[in-house]
């Protein structure tokens, strides 16, 4: 078996479908968060326009190999339903319903659902008890519920997997992501980035090479995991065996504190005259789980790395920026994307919304403590609040696409674990 590392599978990512090789890295680290010891299960939720590249990586994980380990430990589903989980099907015995309950075999797996967008359909009655159903599920600790036919079904041990899926921008709405507020921050989502292909990078898919390049990627992803799975077996890393710096606890901090942020909900009510607001902005624990998660999920499938660094937190910045609300997340990447004080009209020229628009965002990052105005006088400016322009100026520094080159010698001894 060949040890691949994680950059030249990355490498080939890239040379496979330019653009994607940092969402390429977070898939990798989110499946190698099988092997961390944890108590939550980890959901990320690609999102992007048809044809951004969202099923072609997944596709890969779910092709790959025959006996290899990330094959065996793969649960690929064409369709997810909260219903599926534990059934009560009237017409099937008791037997029968644990035969087709989907959420055991989902425990400790790479799950892969390559259209979610059924799960985020509906009004907002429906999208409620969908969300609602995954509460208990999405926080480790089984599901248990009860019908006039079979009374009280599920499963009450932790149940921890990694879910991966896909669902177009559209899907999406405003409303889903209130609706999905209400539960906090369970599920994780990342932005698809926009990819650039022109004639010096689209060789046309008459080239046989294309298929030739495919097949490699996915011959290389099995033999990186099963090279993974001669290191560590799965749920068998401890979190307190991991070495993370003061500073870079305070940037995991941050993220955790920007993801609770971003799916806050301003309710606002009238009252006379007046319309009066109320802000309702979850403690960050729990998003804490999943940043931590992410990142250290990057350093293991760093082969095996076990000491942080600032790469690790970039994907668990972009995780938390991507999952903010439809409304901020475009501005709080803007933020993120400039390293200075903008003004509301530098926001209008890349937000594509209207004037209006902007200066409610701007006003409601305001209130959360996203941003602060930093000007004195003259035009209007804003930026960052002091710890989110330290976590700016962390994860800026390094290239999206080089973001695994030089941290440390890929030799497979010195800097890890085993």
């Amino acid at each position: 078996m060949n040890k691949i590392n994680i950059e030249a599978v990355l490498n080939q990512v890239e040379k496979r479908y330019p653009g994607l090789r940092e969402t390429a890295h977070l898939i990798l680290s989110s499946v190698t968060t099988l092997f961390l010891k944890r108590q939550h299960p980890l959901v990320i939720i690609l999102v992007g326009a048809p044809s951004s590249g969202k099923t072609s990586l997944l596709s890969a994980l779910i092709r790959s190999r025959e006996g290899g380990w990330l094959k065996n430990n793969t649960l690929r589903l064409d369709e997810f339903t909260p219903a599926s989980l534990v059934s009560h099907a009237a017409n099937m015995s008791e037997e029968r319903l644990k035969n087709i309950d989907l959420l055991p075999r989902m425990k400790n797996k790479n799950v892969i659902v390559k259209e979610m967008a059924p799960l985020f359909s509906g009004n907002e009655e429906i999208l409620q008890k969908k969300f609602s159903t995954l509460t208990s599920i999405l926080d480790g600790e089984g599901y248990i519920t009860s019908s006039g036919t079979h009374g009280l079904r599920g499963y009450d041990e932790p149940t921890v997997f990694t879910l991966l899926g896909a669902v177009a921008t559209p899907a999406l709405t405003a409303k889903t992501m209130k609706t999905l507020s209400a539960i906090g921050p369970r599920m994780c989502f990342w932005q698809m980035p926009e990819r650039h292909i022109d004639h010096a990078t689209w060789s046309g898919l008459v080239n046989p090479k294309i298929e030739d390049d495919e097949l490699l990627l996915r011959e290389m992803i099995s033999d990186y995991f099963d090279h993974l799975a001669e290191l560590f077996e799965i749920g068998s890393v401890e979190i307190s065996h991991f070495i993370v710096s003061p500073p870079i606890q305070k940037l995991l901090d941050s993220c955790a504190i920007l993801m609770a942020q971003g799916r806050s909900i301003i309710s606002s009510e009238k009252e006379g005259t007046e319309t009066l607001d109320e802000i309702y902005t979850e403690s960050p624990e729990r998003a804490f789980r999943y940043v931590q998660q992410i990142s250290y999920g990057a350093a293991l499938a760093d082969m095996g790395r076990m000491t942080l660094n600032e790469n690790d937190v970039r994907l668990a910045a972009m995780v938390a920026i991507s999952s903010a609300g439809t409304r901020l997340r475009k501005i709080i990447r803007i933020f993120f994307d400039f390293n200075e004080p903008l003004t509301a009209a530098h926001i209008h020229g890349y937000s594509g919304q209207s004037d209006d628009s902007d200066r409610r965002r701007l006003d409601e990052l305001v209130r959360l403590r996203v941003i602060e105005q930093v000007s004195e006088s003259g035009s209007k400016q804003w930026d960052l609040v002091p710890h989110l322009r330290a976590l700016r100026s962390s994860i800026n520094k390094v290239p999206p696409n080089k973001c695994l080159e030089h941290t440390h010698p890929m030799d497979f001894a010195d800097n890890h674990l085993f």
